[in-house]
């Protein structure tokens, strides 16, 4: 469960208000690398080490490969996917979500997400 605090501050005639955001039981979300930072450079052309990388990847390249000359935008409409997140999935800034995932491969009707070609080949770093 998330928890919003919203704090007013009156400084004069400025008041400034600030949001914290918190998980249940005081624990919030860690920090984790983007896709791009796990792999070498340039996003994505070059294999990533890293098991969740490489599988970010491959889902960009097969995501690239299905938009193919369409503009962002048109694929935002066509899958309900903005096309402010494609260009954050697509440079490799955000992870995308199951939701995410599950609106490009219907929308583009088009296989996107397999962890197939990973398994087996790197190994488990986290124990998972």
């Amino acid at each position: 469960m998330l928890f919003i605090t919203v704090l007013t501050v009156n400084l004069g005639e400025l008041a400034l208000r600030c949001c914290l955001a918190s998980y249940a039981g005081g624990m919030a979300r860690t920090a984790r690398l983007t896709p791009a930072e796990l792999a070498p450079a340039p996003w994505p052309d070059v294999p990533s080490v890293d098991p969740s990388g490489e599988i970010a990847r491959l889902f960009v390249l097969r995501l690239r490969e299905e938009i193919g000359g369409r503009s962002l935008r048109a694929v935002g409409d066509q899958t309900g996917v903005h096309n402010a997140t494609l260009v954050k999935i697509l440079h490799g800034n955000a992870w995308p979500d199951l939701a995410t995932i599950s609106r490009l491969e219907v929308g583009l009707n088009a296989e996107l997400y397999s962890s197939t070609s990973v398994r087996g080949t790197h190994s488990s770093s986290s124990g998972s």
